[in-house]
């Protein structure tokens, strides 16, 4: 109990990015899904490879699947509403790395715990 999961994307070899999946012991953590998100689009994954690499395999990985990281039925239901953007956007892994990308995905709504949160 109070274990939370993130990824930690980095740039390998400056052609793939590496995931690992690291377990801390905390009452909360800051994840910041929408950056690998945009890390794992800008390298050409699909959308959809992209989206289940920040939602339902971390919930595999924290063995939640089924309850977060889906919009099925009885799920959680916490969501993330994108605005896609152009641009020239800096993607900078866990070790200072950079790559610049032409469009990224920003977080507009979030809806957490039946709330919904809007950036102003």
């Amino acid at each position: 109990r109070n274990q939370h999961s993130w990824t930690i994307c980095s740039w390998q070899d400056g052609a793939r990015l590496q995931t690992e999946q690291a377990h801390i012991r905390y009452p909360t953590c800051a994840i910041n899904s929408s950056g690998c998100f945009n890390k794992f689009l800008h390298l050409g994954m699909s959308l959809d490879d992209a989206l289940a690499k920040v939602t339902s395999t971390p919930a595999e990985t924290i063995l939640m699947p089924g309850q977060v990281g889906t919009l099925a039925v009885d799920a959680w239901g916490d969501a993330v509403v994108f605005e896609r953007r152009e641009g020239e956007f800096q993607l900078i892994d866990a070790r200072g790395q950079s790559r610049t990308s032409k469009q990224k995905l920003e977080p507009i709504v979030v809806v957490k715990g039946g709330q919904v949160y809007r950036q102003r």
